[in-house]
């Protein structure tokens, strides 16, 4: 060991006394682990020490060089106060900063540091150094040449890998992935930190089963923090768990979600389930959507984007089916953060006949939210007799979520780079991430509003659509439920059936006017058509 022990300090104002203070310290490098070629961070976390906090740093392993003691307490070694007892100093090149030969750059094990004053210190903290690791399908793990995701082996490598999850630790889709079974990456005690560009590509066939445990988080990402995934579709998706689910991430306790869509299913036993996001506490998620159903009949905060929202959402939407026992919207299940320039176009939301959370956009709105500039589809169907009066339905004015100038003029979506407007069958119109595969048409409910006859997507037909008094439904696959809704989206009739392949409606006692009717497959699909009651 190259340090200096107490009994053999230089004496002046530079040197500790024998009695002076020794401090327990714990610390952490960025990246983890240290390469010999890459630059690197270390931080200390010890007793607060003030501001004017020095490194005594030395090398190991083979004839390394000996640093003088007191030279350390100088304008190169201050470490910097990140906060109270937290203390780091970052080295751009090993090499130099230590002044190391070819020789002993070849030798080098170990580098170690003392956080000192004039008056007390830590103790030593060692970190090992490696070799360049060769991981995954290439790249170092820098902004520069970020470690290379090219199939699910990669994917369970980086799921396996909790040193990986670092913060500054950057990675890259270089093609689609089918990934089948997989862990999640990042958990509740240890979440990801790094950098994650999905390059335009996507994961599909994604199975995550969590645990029954409360607390939990399940995910793609079960836990993010400071992290920054971009540029991503997750397709096709299986998600289930307890607490905190989501297709993308299962808890963001901070770091920003951009461009990116999931598909799919959640199925959750508890709170905070949402089809990108279980609970998002603290990250900004932006430019992306969801069409994944979410499930959590006996759980709370449940929405199609996210489940429960302190963070902030911009100009996202979300489109799949939503069901809760409480606290369940179309875009969220319980909001206490910022939403703005977004839409919920979900084709239903289903919760027991009382609760007093459920709406269109936001189960619940309240002082401690803000929302603004944002739509929900106003035919939206609620399995209630009649929406809650509590929730946030965002209904302001009524758009035409058909028409781009909606998204580019009035939520401002940018249409140049991050999205692109897509032409289905007519007249489906809307809008999907720009250059990421594996988009479907976000909404086929919002097709349905504009069918005029008998025939609905599917194997389903509903006749006649302008009724005296019954209304037919038949289906070669079944059907397990029919809703009747007003225009507004307030439930007026509804019957369950036993997966029958005909079901007759009873309209007779509803007034003259046009309703929207639903029809639940036993596939558990939804498809709507309009009617109207002469």
């Amino acid at each position: 060991m190259r340090k200096r022990c107490f009994s053999a300090l230089l004496t002046g104002l530079l040197c500790l006394s024998a009695s002076a203070a020794k401090y327990d310290a714990t610390w952490e490098t960025t990246p983890s682990p240290v390469v010999k070629t890459k630059g690197f961070e270390v931080t200390i976390t010890t007793t607060d020490m003030g501001e004017d906090v020095y490194c005594y740093t030395w090398t190991e392993g083979g004839s390394q060089p000996t640093v003088d003691w007191g030279s350390a307490i100088a304008p190169k070694y201050k470490m910097t106060r990140k906060s109270s007892g937290v203390y780091s100093i970052a080295v751009d090149d090993i090499k130099t900063f230590y002044s190391l030969s070819d020789a002993q750059m070849e030798s080098l094990t170990t580098i170690g540091f003392i956080a000192r004053t004039t008056s007390g210190q830590t103790e030593d903290c060692m970190v090992p150094v490696s070799e360049m690791r060769q991981a995954y399908s290439g790249g170092e793990g820098t902004v520069e040449s970020p470690f290379v995701l090219s199939n699910a082996a990669d994917m369970a490598e980086l799921a396996a890998t909790p040193s990986d999850w670092a913060a500054n630790v950057c990675f890259i889709l270089s093609q689609d992935i089918i990934l089948g079974d997989f862990p999640g990456i990042g958990s509740m005690e240890k979440p990801f930190h790094g950098i994650f560009n999905g390059n335009d590509h996507v994961i599909s066939d994604v199975r995550i089963a969590g645990t029954s445990a409360i607390g939990s988080a399940t995910g793609l990402f079960c836990a993010i923090e400071g992290a920054t995934i971009s540029n991503l579709g997750v397709a096709d998706a299986t998600v289930s768990g307890a607490t905190y689910c989501g297709v993308l991430v299962g808890y963001a306790f901070s770091g920003t979600v951009s461009r990116c869509f999931t598909s799919g299913s959640v199925t959750a036993t508890s709170i905070c389930s949402g089809g990108l996001a279980g609970e998002n506490k603290g990250a900004d998620i932006s430019d992306s959507y969801s069409t994944a159903s979410v499930s959590s009949p006996d759980g709370y905060a449940c929405g199609g984007l996210v489940g429960k929202n302190l963070g902030s959402i911009s100009r996202c939407y979300s489109s799949g089916r939503v069901s809760a026992a409480n606290y369940a919207g179309g875009m969220v299940g319980a909001n206490y953060g910022t939403i703005t320039n977004s839409v919920a176009m979900n084709s239903g939301i289903e919760a027991p006949e009382g609760a007093n959370y459920v709406a269109r956009f936001g189960g619940n709105d309240n002082s401690q939210n803000t929302q603004h500039t944002n739509f929900s589809w106003p035919a939206m169907a609620t399995s209630q007799s009649a929406w809650s009066t509590y929730g946030h339905h965002a209904i302001e004015q009524t758009p035409d979520l058909l028409s781009k100038s909606t998204f580019s003029e009035t939520l401002g979506w940018d249409f140049d780079d991050v999205w692109q407007w897509e032409r289905g069958v007519a007249p489906r119109e809307y809008p999907v991430l720009a250059r990421i595969g594996g988009q479907v048409d976000p909404s086929p409910g919002l097709t349905a509003l504009e069918i005029a006859g008998g025939t609905l997507c599917g194997r389903i037909e509903v006749f006649p659509t302008v009724v005296d008094d019954f209304v037919t439904v038949e289906s070669a696959d079944g059907v397990v439920g029919v809703y009747i809704a007003s225009v507004s989206g307030t439930a007026v009739a509804k019957a369950s059936y036993a997966g029958s392949s005909t079901a007759m409606v009873d309209c007779s006692g509803l007034p003259c006017g046009m309703y929207l009717l639903s029809v639940v497959g036993a596939d558990g699909s939804i498809q709507i058509v309009k009617i109207v009651k002469r």
